[in-house]
């Protein structure tokens, strides 16, 4: 009896792809035998059965996809691990469906994790070409199935009661390996050109660069200690990698956000660790020139800088809290504040650069810009002012400053929208104002200055009301409100809802017709400026303040009344609301307002 044919086989592969939302669960165990069989089935004669293999691992997908999963996963497991020590098309088969069970199976897959990761690593090692040869597709694709399982492994960690998928001693065991894995992957791809102690002078190709910040941010959480940073070399990957993603130019969502987690984790390390080469990178040895390549902060502000001026809006909303991060990170130096004074600069060019593009100070995207540029400031007032005077449309140059000033004021005012509503925003604000305020009163005056000093100021003793009231905000009260707003939002879904049904009931007009369709176009421009200028879902985290979260507000800000406050006010009375709200949150300055 002669053999069925591979055709049909492959037909009856697919057919099986297509009916996995409707397949009963009694028959799961003998269609994954089935299928099983028909992806290592080899070819007969001279007879290729790719199509087969191929149509197998095509309904696999789509079993897996319509979590129709296997009921022995070691097995399924085994037999897909082993299908990446084949060619290149068969290898990347199996690539392709451990990075999907990976997806599917989480527990189930979890605790298979490291040995698979071994596995995958040996059999990309096996394909990547020589620096800087670009890498092939089953490269890339075995990095895909790493982040797969990286994330499936996260998702397994044990609570804080030890209780999980996995024990506690088999997910620290497995953090270590899962560490090993990916430093000796990364190392024998970007490092095994370069001679022990020499500088990484021909960069590897930005193959996988996403994927590759995947497994940073895995070595950086799991290899935490000095003694592991030595051992896998992360200074020298830090180095490599900051490197590559200095010349970042993919500005996408799913590309990029795994680069920003990884600079957060690099920032972590830093201040655990204290890596050596992290600010300011070693000069090489001879016969290299004795010049110090780019360090890892460099880099990464380079790519921060980018993500500021040229990105999506949540990209730079991401760059802009890194950026405070940055700013303050511990141990610069005395030789170093040069480089300090750089990523200053830098950091305010392009805050100041893309804020200018906005369409106006109000949308949500101008927050984070000028927040940074506060933060800027504070650190090096003279060289921000120089970066903030350098118009180029002819107008006078001292009107750069004066408009950064204002709109940070109106950032702070209570009305603003977006405001301030975090304690670290609105204590760099008020800092900022303060700064800002002693420079411009100690400048000769015209009407434009004193007109912004004041609204500056008015802005300023809002701020400062509101840090007191931010700061003395009890948690149950911050609870209570958050409930009460989900009632109101139930609510609002429930009104919505029988209006929605009253609203099928009836016969739309042609009237409500033109409206409706002017609405849609109204909320169509609204989500193209949303995408450009918006990013609001990436707000609400604290920002770094550094040294600078030990200043005493309160006291700059009485300070800058006792010295300045005949210019202050010069014939603009403040609003008596504001005064006495002031006076509210801090009773101990009435006699000090009595000069106002």
């Amino acid at each position: 009896m002669s053999s069925p044919s591979p055709y049909l086989i492959a037909n009856a592969n697919w057919l099986l792809g297509e009916l996995a939302v409707c397949l009963p669960e009694e028959l799961n165990q003998e269609i994954y035998n089935s299928l099983l069989k028909a992806f290592v089935a080899l070819n007969v004669g001279n007879v290729s059965w790719y199509p087969v293999r191929a149509s197998a691992a095509g309904a696999f997908a789509a079993l897996l996809q319509e979590e129709y999963t296997p009921t022995e996963w070691l097995n399924f497991l085994q037999i897909l691990v082993s299908g990446t020590s084949k060619d290149k098309e068969e290898a990347s088969l199996s690539l392709q469906l451990l990075a999907t069970a990976a997806e599917v199976g989480e527990e189930k897959v979890s605790l298979h994790v490291p040995a698979i990761m071994s596995a995958i690593k040996g059999e990309i090692l096996r394909h990547i070409p020589p620096v800087p040869k670009p890498w092939p597709q089953v490269v890339e694709l075995g990095f895909s199935a790493l982040v797969a399982m990286a994330r499936c492994w996260d998702s397994a960690e044990p609570d804080e009661n030890g209780k999980g998928s996995i024990s506690s001693e088999e997910w620290n065991s497995g953090c270590v390996s899962v560490a090993d894995t990916f430093a000796d992957l990364l190392q024998r791809a970007w490092l095994s050109h370069v001679e022990e102690g020499n500088v990484c002078e021909v960069l590897p190709p930005p193959s996988c660069l996403n994927e590759a910040s995947v497994l940073i941010c895995s070595i950086l959480k799991y290899a935490n200690e000095p003694e592991l940073v030595t051992t896998h070399k992360i200074e020298a990957l830090l180095q490599v990698w900051a490197d590559l993603i200095a010349e970042w130019s993919a500005w996408e969502e799913d590309e990029d956000l795994a680069v920003f987690e990884a600079i957060q984790e690099t920032i972590i390390l830093n201040e655990k660790c204290g890596l050596k080469n992290f600010i300011m990178a070693a000069v090489p040895p001879p016969p290299a020139p004795p010049v110090a390549p780019r360090s890892i902060v460099e880099g990464i502000a380079t790519f921060i800088s980018s993500a500021i001026e040229l990105s999506y809006s949540a990209a730079t909303w991401r760059a802009c809290f890194l950026a405070h991060s940055l700013l303050h990170v511990p141990k610069f130096s005395f030789e170093s504040e040069g480089i300090r004074t750089a990523l200053v600069i830098r950091f305010a060019q392009a805050s100041h650069s893309r804020f200018k593009q906005l369409k106006s100070r109000s949308v949500p995207l101008g927050k984070p810009l000028l927040l940074v540029i506060a933060a800027c400031y504070l650190c090096f007032p003279s060289s921000v002012q120089k970066v903030l005077l350098e118009e180029k449309d002819g107008m006078d140059p001292g009107n750069g400053f004066l408009k950064w000033a204002e709109s940070l004021a109106y950032l702070a005012d209570d009305s603003s929208e977006p405001g301030l509503t975090l304690e670290s925003e609105i204590k760099l604000v008020v800092m900022t104002l303060v700064k800002v305020l002693e420079h411009l009163l100690a400048l000769p005056c015209n009407d434009m200055m004193l007109e912004v000093a004041h609204t500056c100021f008015r802005c300023l003793l809002d701020a400062t009301s509101r840090l007191k009231e931010v700061q003395e905000a009890e948690g149950s009260e911050e609870e209570e409100e958050n409930e009460d707003n989900d009632d109101e939002e139930d609510d609002e879904d429930s009104d919505e809802d029988d209006e929605d049904s009253d609203d099928e009931e009836r016969e739309e007009t042609e009237e409500e017709f033109l409206e409706r369709y002017a609405q849609t176009a109204r909320d169509l421009e609204k989500d193209m400026i949303e995408d450009a200028e918006g990013g609001e879902e990436e707000d609400g985290k604290e920002i770094e303040l550094g040294i600078l979260d030990m200043t005493d507000q309160k006291a700059a800000v009485l300070s800058l009344i006792q010295k300045y406050h005949r210019q202050l006010i010069n014939g603009r009375p403040l609003p008596q609301e504001l005064v006495g709200k002031f006076l509210e949150n801090f009773p101990d300055c009435r006699q000090l307002f009595g000069i106002l």
